[in-house]
């Protein structure tokens, strides 16, 4: 016979949309904030080649500005999400340091 397969873990069914829109929080926002911070370096490379008559070459740098700000706050929301996730994980609840 075939030895039985090992179980899944079980997953703690959400038990309200309150909760399932409280856990899905802090990624609902992070499209609209990284399309929102490379809008923002294009538009102020823009304006500052208009107002030079240098297009498109503040538009250019504002862009690459724009994505390596975007890039900076992907990598730290998602080390800090990493951490509040661990912290969830603990059975102290987060409250002790992690085990090294």
């Amino acid at each position: 016979m075939d030895p039985e397969p090992p179980p899944r873990p079980k997953r703690r069914p959400a038990t309200s949309w309150q909760e399932v829109l409280r856990d899905a929080g802090p990624y609902m926002g992070l499209g609209m904030q990284v399309g929102l911070g490379l809008v923002f370096f294009v538009g102020l490379g823009y304006l500052l080649d208009r107002w030079l008559g240098t297009l498109p070459w503040f538009m250019l740098a504002g862009g690459l500005v724009g994505m390596v700000a975007v890039f900076i706050y992907l990598i730290r929301a998602s080390q800090a999400m990493g951490r509040r996730s661990e912290a969830e994980r603990r059975p102290d609840g987060g409250d002790a340091p992690p085990p090294r």
